[in-house]
């Protein structure tokens, strides 16, 4: 897969990453699975690691996803 891209704007949003963007280096690995999105924003997600990231959310037994960049990634290239 090549490199993925997103808006200038997902990048200013995403303040809160603290994987230095590697969703972007265009390695399937780097991503947390989509399990579903709802409305192009509510997304449900199986996590690749058990590293900490500030965007996981918990949601009962599910894991939710809020970071703007991993969501632009699904809503545009469908990974």
């Amino acid at each position: 897969m090549d490199e993925l891209y997103v808006s200038k704007v997902t990048i200013c949003a995403t303040t809160k990453c603290n994987k230095e963007f590697s969703c972007l280096s265009g390695t399937s690995k780097e991503l947390c699975s989509v399990d579903y999105c709802m409305n192009k924003g509510l997304t449900f997600v199986t996590c690749v690691d058990g590293v900490d990231c500030n965007y996981r959310t918990l949601y009962g037994d599910s894991t939710i996803c809020l970071c703007p960049v991993r969501i632009e990634l699904y809503n545009k290239y469908e990974v």
